[in-house]
């Protein structure tokens, strides 16, 4: 036959491993609490650090802009002023062929007259 174990054993058992899971539930409890307040903190991080991230980027393809607006300008300039040489040269071999024309011409009368 089975001892019969007395009801104040059993009461005292109960109540010592409720406690047991109270300690446990509170452990739990205090730990979930903890990895809330870390992933928040790593999720604010996280954020501050991809608006960091982003702010650098913009900065820099705003210097690329402004880079590439200068070297624009510059190869403007330089077209601007390549054109302008060849246009003072060009101006410079129409007149010195003018010139030989006329030189020729004026050669070509004076052996007409002086055969």
């Amino acid at each position: 036959m089975a001892e019969a174990i007395p009801l104040e054993q059993v009461v005292a058992t109960l109540r010592s491993e409720l406690q047991s899971e109270k300690q446990k539930n509170e452990n739990v409890t205090a730990e979930l609490e903890n990895l809330k307040k870390k992933n928040v903190q790593l999720q604010a991080l996280a954020e501050q650090e991809e608006e960091m991230i982003c702010n650098k980027l913009l900065k820099r393809l705003n210097d690329l802009k402004r880079e590439k607006e200068t070297l624009v300008l510059e190869v403007e300039r330089e077209e601007e002023l390549l054109t302008n040489q060849l246009q003072s040269k060009l101006e410079q071999v129409r007149k010195e062929k003018v010139q030989l024309e006329n030189e020729l011409e004026h050669e070509q009368v004076c052996r007409s007259q002086h055969p």
